[in-house]
Formats: C-alpha cells, structure tokens, sequence
C-alpha cells in the first residue's frame, strides 16, 4: 500500500508539473486533473495486484491437481514457490501485508510526497507573466490588505493541503489490511476461502476499489480547489504556490 500510494501521489505531481509546462497555468483546473491522475495510477496498480493474485491462486491449484492425479505430464516445477505457498496460508499472508504497509508509510511514502510537493506547488522558475492572471473562469475576490492576512491565509492553505495528503496516505496505509481482504473477495481471490459454488456472480473488485477511495479522493479534491482559489485571490497572476508566495511578500 506504502508503495502504491508512493508511486500514485509522485505521478500526481509530475502531471502537474507535465501540465504546467504544456501551458495548462490555472490551479483551479491543474489541481484536479493531477488528483484524478494520481487516482487513476492507484486503481492501476490495483488492478495488478488483484491480477497477479488471481494467477497465482490459479498456479497453486493447477498443482494441488496435480499432486492429487499424480500426473507427471504436466509440468508444475517452481509452482509451489511460484504462488502456492502464498495462497495455502492466507493468515500469514495477510498480516505480512498489514506489517509492510506501515513500514513503509514511515519512509518511502514521505520521502516522495515531500520531493513531488516541493517541485510541484515550490516550483522557483521564473516564468513570464502578462499581469493579466489565469483564466479559470471562477473569480473569488476578498480584501486582504496591505498587512500579511494573504500570506497568511495562503501559508494556512498550503498547510491544510500537506495535511489532507499525509493524512489520507496514514489513512490508507491504516486501513490497507481490511481494504486489501475485501479486495480478494471480491476480486474472486479469496472466494475459495468460504467455498463459494457460484463464483461468476462475485462482485466487481474495481467497484469495491473506487468505493473505498472515493472519499479520500473527493477530501483532496476540495483542498486542492480551495487552495487553488487562495492562490488566485491572493496572486491573481500566479501559476504555483512559490510564485503566489513571491507575490504576496513583495506587495
């Protein structure tokens, strides 16, 4: 899961930065479409994660077949390391797999959301503007004055983005256990763990992967477009927090 969510978060801000120098400058629309990417890379890796368990509950009973008729016309060398072992015991399995996740939500996890936050959202190149702004068609105006309330606000909404990313990743990492075992029911990985007879009927696991994701989804989205909208009242001819930021100390 720390993996995952490593890969997915960098791939969001790499799109926005992607964006950014496709010529795509507003916030209010660069913000959502990289938590979209970020989103869609997540239920990518899903996906192979559900594939790959799939195959190789698929191997392990091909052997145990095999085994059964002692067959020695097929061929099942390297089978039972190949992904028996792995689906014969799926208690210990599972809490390997709680025990990864937070491992990994204290190191890698936070080493790339911090890389990708600080070239994305800290971008210093310097970058013509024509004073005019972004044209996101969404004008929010508030007075800040002349006496630091728009750093202020500004650092304040930066603060609650770096916030709804780490605690949605800690979110996710937390609950990576119950999410991946709804994952193998649904995904028909774990359907011979009840002895199901009618496994064509079992539910979709991408569905049970978008419903258990939404919500965190939609959380970023909010604070995305809520700092996306700071930005433009603060430093309406900014394009990313660092230029916002310059902005608003040299006024």
């Amino acid at each position: 899961m720390s993996l995952m969510l490593a890969i997915s978060i960098g791939c969001g801000f790499l799109s926005s930065i992607f964006l950014h120098s496709a010529g795509v400058a507003s916030p209010l629309l660069r913000y959502p479409i990289s938590v979209a990417v970020g989103w869609g890379v997540f239920l990518i890796f899903v996906s192979v994660w559900v594939w790959h368990l799939r195959r190789a509950q698929a191997r392990a009973v091909a052997f145990r077949q095999a085994q059964r008729r002692g067959s020695s016309s097929i061929d099942v060398s390297g089978w039972a390391n190949g992904g028996g072992s792995q689906s014969a015991n799926p208690s210990s399995w599972s809490g390997g797999g709680g025990s990864f996740g937070g491992g990994g939500a204290s190191d890698s996890f936070a080493d790339v959301s911090g890389d990708g936050a600080s070239a994305s959202f800290m971008d210093g190149r310097e970058i013509p503007l024509d004073g005019r702004g972004s044209s996101s068609g969404l004008s929010v105006d508030f007075e800040f004055g002349d006496d630091g309330i728009g750093a202020v606000i500004l650092l304040i909404a930066a603060l609650a983005v770096a916030a709804a990313v780490f605690g949605v990743a800690f979110y996710a990492v937390y609950s990576a256990p119950t999410f991946f075992a709804e994952l193998l029911i649904d995904g028909g990985v774990g359907t011979w763990l009840y002895k199901r007879a009618d496994v064509a009927n079992r539910p979709d696991w991408l569905t049970t992967a978008v419903r258990r994701s939404v919500w965190p989804v939609v959380i970023l989205l909010v604070v995305f477009i809520a700092l996306a909208m700071v930005m433009h009242s603060v430093a309406p001819a900014a394009t990313t927090v660092g230029e916002a930021w310059r902005m608003v100390g040299n006024k």
